[in-house]
């Protein structure tokens, strides 16, 4: 008697554990199943393979002008607007409108002088403060 009244919570159980492990796996999991790479932010971060990264705290005027989309007067407002705390200051301080900015983001990066980081915000305030 016992036995037929625990088969169907039984049953249930079981359903409820397999339901339970199929939304348990995890989107990485589940990519790396099919072969692909997880698309997350580390993916959209990530320059195309065959590119060299430009600083645009120290960059010549001719290796800004070779990056897509940077013409000689943006190349002239990226280097009066030295020193950078981030790429993402290009767009925040009005030195690249954001189509240009969108083009050229996976193509650059703002190397700091200095190993501190308080350092690198008392350059950059003191640079501010100059213009």
């Amino acid at each position: 008697m016992g036995f037929r009244r625990s088969t169907p919570l039984l049953t249930l159980a079981v359903l409820f554990a397999s339901a339970t492990a199929a939304m348990a796996e995890t989107p990485k999991a589940a990519t790396q199943a099919e072969g692909r790479k997880p698309a997350g932010r580390a993916a959209k971060r990530q320059a195309p393979a065959n590119v060299k990264l430009v600083d645009i705290n120290g960059a010549s005027k001719a290796e800004l002008l070779a990056l897509p989309s940077i013409d000689s007067v943006l190349a002239d407002k990226i280097i009066a607007g030295r020193p950078y705390g981030s790429k993402s200051h290009l767009l925040t301080r009005n030195i690249l409108p954001g189509v240009n900015y969108d083009a050229v983001k996976a193509r650059v990066v703002a190397r700091q002088p200095f190993a501190e980081a308080a350092k690198n915000a008392e350059v950059i305030a003191k640079a501010k403060k100059k213009n």
